[in-house]
């Protein structure tokens, strides 16, 4: 709430921006490489959907979990690091809604 209500800024920290899901390893390496602070990976675009099914499996991302979680759904997932030569998990938070929304909501990924 303190970020959406601008009271948190949370922008100046954001050091990359990605798009798409076949960036999301690349975003994985910036942070795992130092270079990044945080990083926004933007998935769809408009009313389309934005992860398709299989656009996961396509980028080298296998689904660990799905579970409901403060309303939402937490989907945990596995990818193989290049930066790291191994393979690593993240995390990401869908807020209450975000099934039905149309062009986007927020998201919270984290390693």
């Amino acid at each position: 709430r303190r970020v959406l209500s601008g009271e948190l800024p949370v922008d100046r920290y954001i050091t990359h921006t990605f798009r798409g899901v076949e960036a999301t390893n690349d975003a994985i390496d910036a942070l795992h490489s130092g270079s990044c602070l945080r990083a926004v990976v933007s998935y769809g675009d408009g009313d389309e959907a934005a992860l398709a099914p299989g656009d996961a499996a396509a980028a080298g991302l296998e689904l660990l979990a799905n579970r409901a979680a403060a309303g939402g759904r937490m989907l945990r997932f596995r990818h193989r690091s290049a930066s790291c030569d191994a393979p690593m998990t993240f995390s990401i938070f869908l807020p209450p809604g975000a099934d039905e929304a149309k062009g986007g909501v927020p998201a919270v990924l984290y390693l």
